[in-house]
């Protein structure tokens, strides 16, 4: 710990490793070469939630627990679940800057940032990541095999009726998936929970 570099907390529902191209994996490897780049000027510790499940007044206890050391000028954290406990936590600590990705304040809060996505382009990085697995995945595969089985990317939206947002998710993930793969199939599961995703995968 280097009392003279700047201090950056990230918060996670779970500790790396990540999946490769994952959310999180792109979060954490992210932010992780932003403060290498920065040399001594920069330390990042990442911390976990108790459970990847925890909401509400666990997140807010994480928040508060590590704001009120004095140890860190920057807490960051990744998922609108982390918004709420922000808003509440905020203004006790107000020297420390908050940062929540995926999520907007309203009103404004002075040391607290949101940091959002349009939906499209959500879904076409998504898109992007997941159809260079499948080519990557196929190289060297016979044509036949790619189209009927390997090159199919499925994508789980949500429920349907989600609307707006979750169809423009899609149609952003199905035009990233072509700027990669033009023979890739995307296939598109609409559900809300395990037992559905399950046998429409099956």
């Amino acid at each position: 710990f280097d009392p003279n570099a700047y201090q950056v907390l990230v918060i996670l529902p779970s500790l790396p490793p990540f999946p490769a191209g994952s959310y999180y994996d792109q979060v954490h490897t992210t932010l992780a070469d932003l403060c290498e780049t920065a040399g001594g000027r920069c330390q990042m510790t990442t911390v976990a939630l108790a459970s990847p499940d925890d909401a509400g007044d666990a997140i807010l206890s994480v928040i508060a627990d590590n704001a009120s050391t004095g140890r860190y000028n920057h807490i960051i954290m990744a998922g609108d679940q982390f918004g709420p406990p922000v808003g509440a936590a905020a203004m006790q600590y107000p020297k420390v800057r908050f940062t929540v990705m995926d999520y907007a304040f309203m009103p404004p809060i002075e040391n607290v940032e949101g940091v959002s996505f349009r939906d499209d382009e959500v879904g076409y990085l998504a898109g992007v990541v997941a159809c260079e697995v499948a080519v990557d995945l196929t190289k060297g595969n016979e044509a036949s095999v790619n189209a009927a089985r390997a090159r199919t990317v499925a994508i789980v939206a949500g429920a349907e009726e989600m609307s707006r947002t979750t169809l423009k998710r899609v149609n952003g993930f199905k035009s990233g998936c072509a700027a990669i793969c033009s023979d890739c199939t995307v296939d598109v599961m609409f559900g809300t929970n395990a037992a559905s995703i399950s046998t429409k995968v099956s």
